[in-house]
């Protein structure tokens, strides 16, 4: 099975967003990344799980995290999520073999509208070129994927509540592949911004991190 998060065995993929934690102390102001970021908003910082303010709140200098107060002192208190980093790992089906893969149609680039204001919070359908909020503090949520889809058909689901990796995101494939793999995506990472897109029918939809 597709899956986000820590990887699971059987896995066909998954991904991984780029992230730090630190330890707060009540003195130290300046915290090392793991990535270099070239401004405050390559990041979404959390102190305790209150997002900060960028500029105000804190700033940042390639790999080097620079707080206005520093943070309380706490195990793991500081979250740091890099916007549009990502560890990846997409693996073939066992059965893959040597094959030639092809394609018909003009592939088109999406056009999203805006993102959804209400976040979802229990099963829905999605539909293409839609972005969604996921809200799984109160159960674990199943989004169903389109039952049609054409090369370059793109959706989006961002974890508002950091509770993907207790209460998971299932991405329902509704008969189609999903990293080449006739099984539904399953998500548990937390803070998981994602996005899938479709390219033909025997690779499905595809992961993508922006």
């Amino acid at each position: 099975m597709p899956y986000v998060g820590i990887n699971k065995a059987n896995s066909q993929g998954f991904i991984t967003t780029v992230k730090d934690r630190f330890s707060g102390d009540d003195s130290t102001t300046d915290f090392t990344l793991s990535q270099s970021a070239s401004g405050v908003g390559d990041l979404e910082v959390f102190v305790g799980n209150v997002q900060q303010e960028p500029t105000i709140a804190y700033t940042v200098a390639g790999t080097t995290l620079s707080f206005t107060e520093a943070p309380p002192t706490g195990t793991n208190n500081v979250y740091v999520l890099h916007r549009g980093l990502s560890k990846q790992s997409i693996l073939p089906p066992a059965d893959l073999g040597s094959k030639n893969y092809s394609t018909t149609g003009t592939f088109t680039a999406s056009n999203f509208s805006s993102w959804e204001t209400d976040a979802k919070t229990s099963n829905f359908q999605t539909h293409k070129s839609k972005q969604y909020f996921v809200d799984t503090s109160g159960g674990a949520v199943t989004a169903t994927l389109p039952d049609t889809a054409i090369i370059g058909d793109e959706i989006r689901f961002m974890d508002v509540a950091a509770t993907f990796d207790t209460n998971n995101l299932t991405v329902d494939r509704n008969g189609h592949n999903i990293v080449g793999s006739a099984q539904n995506l399953v998500v548990a990472d937390e803070r998981a911004a994602f996005a899938l897109v479709y390219y033909n029918a025997t690779q499905g939809w595809l992961l993508k991190e922006k």
